[in-house]
């Protein structure tokens, strides 16, 4: 679930799936359950990319809207074939330190572009602990 902190922790999205799992895909929804888009992330690939669909109401994906990818380690990622609402092509870049797992997003190149989010990774070394 994506919380909002400024709202009592109201619900604002939900992801449906696993992250393994035999169809490689997870449903993000709105607060009441309805899909909102679908991520597909191909199993054999090269490189570190993940697809957000148009979704049907049955929650499966359709039309391609844009691409999302990463270098390895997941330090740097970045959009492809992003519109924003009056359809002109965006790119959205993101750079995350491997050290403290926490980063931002930039419309535009990483750093140097309008700051759009400050993010941190929901994974922490803790995690790997037994």
């Amino acid at each position: 679930q994506i919380l909002d902190s400024n709202n009592e922790n109201k619900v604002v999205f939900q992801c449906q799936g696993k992250f393994l799992n035999f169809d490689h895909k997870r449903v993000i929804c709105d607060a009441d359950g309805m899909p909102i888009f679908v991520i597909t992330e191909p199993l054999m690939q090269i490189d570190d990319k993940q697809v957000v669909h148009r979704v049907t109401p049955e929650g499966k994906p359709s039309e391609e809207l844009f691409r999302v990818g990463s270098n390895f380690g997941n330090t740097a990622q970045y959009t492809q074939n992003l519109k924003n609402t009056k359809g002109h092509a965006i790119t959205l870049n993101g750079k995350m330190s491997l050290v403290s797992m926490k980063g931002g997003i930039w419309l535009g190149d990483a750093g140097k572009g309008q700051a759009v989010a400050k993010v941190c990774s929901p994974v922490t070394y803790k995690d790997f602990l037994p």
